[in-house]
């Protein structure tokens, strides 16, 4: 019967509890810090801290692309990453893997962009990742001009309202900065729009 084998198995662990009242193991998160630890103990053990930040810079840019596109999280990627220096990459592929959620990683110092890619810029690198299978990339379009249009009638608004000089001369300063600093921001948000409609071309 498979409790009494489990408990037998138990036992060559020496805890001092039955398996029957033991507590349940608990789930810890490791974080790309602790990882930095348990990869480079110290100077002169392992490779340079600087190469691993490299990698965590990357690391960060796929997990941004992946957010940016909406690629949903239990769904792996695959990443083309082209650069010069690539050993600190080559040595933490497992790592990029792991928290990247990467399938299929080629690390190349001249493979070409594949076929609808988006690409990202961290770590001294070029990251491409493929499209294809993760996104329905028209719905994806049409999602983001409909977003792009409603952004861009606003910013009109407000660079109509900072244009009216009754607004900016007699409006209290703190207003006007405000009204200039949500242009600046939905200015941003529509550039980034931009850019990701122009990916997905």
């Amino acid at each position: 019967f498979m409790p009494f084998v489990t408990t037998k198995l138990w036992e060559s662990f020496d805890s001092e509890k039955m398996l029957l009242i033991e507590d349940w193991p608990q789930v810890q998160e490791i974080s790309v810090e602790r990882i930095a630890e348990v990869a480079y103990p110290g100077p002169g053990e392992g490779l340079d801290p600087l190469n691993f930040e490299r990698v965590k810079e990357i690391v960060t840019a796929v997990r941004t692309s992946r957010a940016t596109y909406r690629i949903e999280p239990k769904k792996k990627v695959d990443a083309v990453i082209v650069g010069d220096d690539l050993a600190p990459v080559e040595a933490l592929k497992d790592v990029l893997r792991s928290l990247g959620g990467i399938e299929n990683l080629t690390i190349s110092n001249n493979a070409e962009k594949p076929e609808d890619a988006i690409s990202a810029i961290a770590g001294g690198v070029t990251i491409y990742i493929p499209l294809a299978g993760l996104i329905d990339t028209e719905a994806e379009k049409i999602r983001l001009q409909k977003e792009l249009d409603g952004v861009a009638v606003y910013v009109a608004s407000l660079e109509k309202k900072l244009g009216n000089k009754g607004f900016t001369d007699n409006a209290p300063e703190e207003a006007v900065a405000k009204e200039r600093s949500k242009l600046d921001e939905a200015s941003g948000r529509q550039r980034a729009i931009e850019e990701q409609l122009g990916a997905l071309k």
